[in-house]
């Protein structure tokens, strides 16, 4: 990889070398030379500073910016902003530095603007192609890569499960058992059971789900979780939803980590607990917090998020929503806190 890099800079800059000596030889910026001097030089290195400069913020920072939300409006007339004010820059650096060193008989303001807004048209032209290259590149290795993880995952599950549709029909035989036996609390967490198979089985092998389905995903496991245990835990764990959650879809499975590792690692015999979860649903984002209580001699924030379940959510995240999430991790005096912000 950084090898790519190097070797990409320095064609960069090779590229930009050469187009400053075909500068040096081959234009005049204003009229006729009257004399060969150094400042000649500087002018034309100052051109050729202003070129980079316009070419790199088009492809490096505008069109990225246009993927991750500006309109094709707004990129357009930032564009022509950018263009009329690198122009008239350039062209106040000609008249107020360099002018004693070339004859302007013949070239006035309005000629020079003229001449800097070709050559910069022509710059912008060709850093928008060089940055849709750079885009179109990149999202067909997000591609790749998402195809090579979706094949690896469902190898692995293929690998672990040990018949599930066989586990699921047991499920299925062993509530309908408990309701004839009138154990409703049996049958209560069977059924809560077999609808998460169901979901992990029949209606989670697709790119994006409805958030709503998500979300009774994660109530059934909230709700098994709470039948093991006491009674004086319970009330202090909550999870709440907010926002017109029906509007929105979403990659399935993709918040129950967090959920599961609070589970795991927030509950504490003898110490105060509580696990808090809360989602909330804009027209714009998702913002997704789990917070839950740690011992003081606790030291498992590697064991809880450095291992592998964090970094297969972190690679699911890069690769289904490339630049438009933000997770935060931490670790505070008594708790741990996640929070994730998709953009919808």
């Amino acid at each position: 990889m950084k090898k790519n890099t190097y070797l990409n800079s320095f064609l960069h800059l090779s590229v930009w070398i050469a187009l400053h000596l075909f500068f040096v030889t081959n234009v005049k910026t204003v009229g006729v030379i009257k004399q060969t001097h150094a400042h000649f030089q500087l002018a034309i290195f100052i051109s050729s500073l202003c070129n980079a400069g316009l070419f790199y913020t088009i492809s490096l920072y505008l069109l990225p910016k246009m993927t991750l939300g500006y309109s094709i409006r707004k990129t357009v007339w930032l564009s022509v902003l950018l263009w009329v004010l690198f122009s008239l820059v350039e062209t106040i650096i000609d008249f107020s530095f360099f002018v004693n060193f070339y004859s302007t008989h013949d070239q006035d303001y309005a000629g020079q603007l003229f001449s800097n807004s070709i050559v910069n048209l022509f710059v912008i032209t060709m850093g928008a192609s060089y940055g849709l290259l750079r885009i179109w590149k990149k999202s067909e290795k997000q591609k790749e890569d998402l195809n090579r993880e979706t094949l690896k995952a469902e190898l692995d599950f293929l690998k672990a499960q040990v018949n599930p549709h066989f586990l699921f029909n047991v499920l299925n035989m062993a509530y309908s058992s408990a309701n004839k036996n009138n154990d409703t609390e049996t049958a209560g967490i069977i059924e809560e059971l077999a609808n998460m198979m169901r979901y992990m089985l029949y209606e989670s092998n697709v790119n994006k789900i409805a958030l709503e389905k998500e979300i009774e995903y994660l109530q059934s496991f909230v709700n098994l979780q709470k039948k093991r245990l006491s009674t004086e835990v319970l009330p202090n764990i909550a999870f709440s939803i907010e926002g017109a959650i029906k509007k929105h879809q979403i990659a399935p499975l993709l918040l129950i980590p967090f959920v599961e590792n609070a589970f795991k690692h927030g509950i504490r015999m003898g110490n105060e607990t509580f696990i808090i979860i809360r989602l909330e649903v804009t027209d714009q984002a998702l913002w997704f917090e789990v917070k839950n209580s740690i011992s003081k001699n606790s030291n498992e924030l590697e064991t809880q998020y450095g291992g592998v379940g964090l970094e297969n959510v972190k690679k699911r995240l890069e690769l289904l929503y490339p630049n438009q999430y933000e997770l935060s991790i931490t670790e505070e005096e008594k708790q741990f806190k996640v929070i994730l912000k998709l953009n919808m």
